[in-house]
């Protein structure tokens, strides 16, 4: 083993007679190997043009395959024509460029000759016989306008708003966070839009709906807003959702034993010694059931002479309501010709000829003031006036 290990470096030297050569060499007695990984025993050879082009100052320092498993290689520092003539036919030898101990890991610049005796470093690629530098950005791997900026063979991508992913290809979903505080959210790009529920309203749903705003509460009523609605506090002699509806004042809610005072909603009422029903007519229920119906400001009964409708004499009025089958009531109360009355009269949708009658006319003319102004402050509760 000992010889054959030596006559291989004899017949080495002598090949290379009248080239001056410098060998530092790593002798053993360990049996051949094969040359390292990365080189093809095949057609990893030095060439002319790597010789050449590590040149310096004539000399150039090689990494001589010497078959041994224990020192693999052996540093050697040669002339250009050593080396092309005594080394580029040599399998395993390579330049000792980036491994200058020749531990079999070196790697070939940027414009170096390049094949398959060493690996071009890393940044860079064997392209056309020569190491070239990758650009990783020159393929664009960044999507939706992210920008590009090279880090040695890899690339970093700076991502566009809404986007993300190692090449911005991933939308940012603008919903996980869940902004909409009191609504559903839709992601969009960049950006998010939230359907508020009822009541609420913001970019974010989270400002509560000023359900006061306009002021919907009548005749002095005071509004509290809620959540998708609101409460209306009325003030005395109105009720209704919103302070709509007008109450009558009764004498027995003034206390007063006698005389004139206002009913509360525009007309005035008379109280006797006793204070019992202002209008006896109000204790019926055809009466009650007109009061709670629809004015009516149309139709073919509205030209009726008698008794008047509202504001054509001063001591009687009449009005009509509807139910939800069209049937008109016809409201009456006050005095005419000396007589004082109340009732109610039904008629048909489409005629005037009364169905059925229904008159108190046994009243003073005090009680007969009192029905005339409930009919008053019908029409005025549903802010129409009576016919």
């Amino acid at each position: 083993m000992k010889l054959s290990s030596t006559l291989h470096r004899i017949g080495f030297l002598v090949s290379l007679l009248g080239a001056p050569t410098l060998v530092i060499s790593c002798s053993g007695t360990e049996a051949p190997t094969e040359p390292a990984e990365h080189v093809d025993s095949v057609g990893s050879a030095l060439t002319a043009e790597q010789c050449d082009h590590f040149d310096v100052n004539g000399k150039i320092q090689l990494c001589h395959y010497t078959g041994s498993a224990k020192h693999p290689y052996t540093i050697i520092k040669t002339s250009v024509r050593a080396c092309i003539d005594g080394h580029a036919a040599h399998a395993g030898d390579y330049v000792a460029v980036n491994d200058p101990t020749c531990q079999g890991g070196g790697c070939l610049p940027v414009n170096a000759p390049c094949d398959a005796t060493l690996p071009c470093c890393e940044g860079s690629t064997c392209e056309s016989g020569s190491c070239q530098v990758i650009d990783p950005c020159a393929a664009a791997p960044c999507q939706n306008g992210g920008t590009c900026t090279a880090d040695g063979a890899s690339y970093v991508c700076a991502c566009a708003p809404g986007w993300t992913g190692d090449n911005c290809d991933v939308d940012v979903d603008e919903c996980a966070s869940n902004p909409c505080v009191n609504g559903d959210c839709a992601d969009g790009q960049n950006q998010y839009t939230c359907s508020c529920n009822a009541g609420w309203e913001g970019t974010r749903c989270d400002v509560n709906t000023d359900d006061c705003s306009p002021d919907p509460c009548e005749n002095g009523g005071t509004c509290t807003d809620g959540i998708a609605g609101y409460t209306c506090d009325c003030p005395s002699g109105f009720s209704g959702a919103n302070c709509e509806t007008c109450v009558p004042t009764t004498c027995a809610a003034e206390g007063a034993s006698c005389g004139i005072i206002p009913d509360g909603c525009g007309g005035t009422l008379t109280c006797g010694g006793s204070c019992g029903p202002a209008c006896p007519c109000a204790g019926m229920q055809s009466w009650q059931d007109a009061l709670a119906g629809t004015l009516v400001t149309a139709g073919p009964c509205l030209n009726y002479s008698f008794p008047g409708p509202c504001g054509s004499a001063p001591d009687h009025s009449w009005a009509f309501s509807s139910d939800s089958a069209g049937t008109l009531t016809r409201i009456i109360g006050g005095t005419q010709f000396g007589n004082s009355f109340c009732g109610v009269q039904m008629h048909e949708p489409t005629a005037c000829s009364g169905q059925s009658i229904e008159v108190v006319s046994e009243l003073t003319a005090e009680e007969a003031a009192a029905c005339r102004a409930l009919v008053v402050n019908f029409a005025t509760s549903q802010g129409g006036s009576c016919n």
